[in-house]
């Protein structure tokens, strides 16, 4: 009998063991990247369903809470992992047991149901959080950005990459794994990780938060920053404003540089007025709180997206009105 078949076996260890890599790898229980994503992809269409069959009976009271509708479905997203994965339903999510996979602990017992919500968190953090914060101080929006983006990337790495676990940063904080369940003993049998891997979801992360960190610097040193806090603090005074993000910057046409500033605001309520009349009022109020945003030679496209809906996370629905106009046109439109 050979080294895995006796690990494995009724009377070997049960803990988790290296092996080596030249023996065959279907010896080895550990959930592959196709079956895992699959596994995922069905409990995101579970909570999706359950998401937009609330919206469709609560549409008004989820929309009006805006950007806390987010954490409603982290709460629910929590809930269904942290049930599901853990002992209360035998480690096996409805994708997971779908899948034939279930999640367990290193000697193969299922995990507590506030060890799941754990490696739940950690998984949702990148998904549910925005990272964008015009009104935060800079180094702010760079830490969310970090977490956000370097973070999500580094463990979608990393999930990649570690074919010998396919432990990523949730399956690591949790001390979890994830196996196939029917085909072999429930001990995680595997082989070991490289540290190298580590460096490069590191690295991932790192070069994303650099590039974050740059643009940052820009938007505070070309005056942008400060005339979109000032935008997004105006309009948030605007009746049936729940939400408002803005952002501006440079495309290139034709070689030279075009600047654009697109306001996005959502509602929490349908105002009688009609979407497009809102948002005309919006940019106007925008243009005068902060003149020198649309003052500058070169922006010539002012977008608006106004929304009434919501957005939980796990579903989103809105109606929208979306149209763009020079600075000028904009004017225009508000009778000067």
């Amino acid at each position: 009998m050979d080294a895995v078949s006796e690990s494995a076996g009724p009377i070997g260890p049960i803990g988790p063991i290296g092996i080596d890599r030249s023996q065959n790898s279907a010896e080895m229980n550990i959930a592959g990247f196709w079956r895992r994503s699959l596994a995922f992809f069905i409990d995101a269409a579970v909570l999706m369903a359950a998401g937009t069959a609330l919206g469709f009976i609560a549409m008004a009271r989820l929309a009006s809470l805006g950007p806390w509708g987010r954490v409603l479905g982290t709460a629910a997203t929590l809930a269904y992992f942290g049930i599901s994965d853990s002992a209360i339903a035998k480690g096996a999510s409805p994708g997971k047991r779908l899948m034939g996979l279930k999640v367990v602990g290193a000697t193969g017992e299922p995990i507590s149901p506030g060890r799941a919500m754990l490696r739940s968190l950690v998984f949702v953090i990148p998904i549910m959080m925005d990272a964008r914060c015009p009104t935060c101080p800079a180094f702010v929006e760079v830490a969310l950005g970090a977490l956000v983006y370097g973070g999500g990337a580094a463990m979608l790495v990393l999930f990649i990459i570690n074919r010998a676990t396919r432990q990523s940063l949730h399956d690591l904080a949790s001390g979890t794994y994830v196996i196939k369940a029917p085909e072999l003993p429930s001990p995680p049998v595997h082989g070991t990780p490289r540290r190298g891997h580590y460096a490069i979801a590191a690295a991932v992360a790192l070069v994303i938060t650099a590039f974050i960190t740059i643009a940052t610097v820009e938007e505070v040193k070309s005056g942008r920053r400060a005339h979109m806090a000032q935008i997004v603090e105006a309009l948030a005074d605007v009746p049936g404003v729940r939400s408002v993000h803005a952002i501006a910057g440079d495309v290139v046409v034709s070689g030279n540089p075009v600047g654009f500033v697109q306001i996005n605001a959502r509602l929490d309520e349908r105002p009688p007025e009609g979407l497009e009349a809102k948002g005309t009022e919006l940019v106007r109020v925008a243009m005068d709180a902060a003149p020198g945003a649309f003052d500058a030679q070169n922006v010539r496209n002012v977008g608006v997206r106004v929304s009434y809906g919501y957005d939980i996370g796990v579903s989103v629905r809105y109606e929208t009105f979306d149209t763009h106009a020079s600075p000028t046109g904009w004017k225009q439109k508000g009778g000067e």
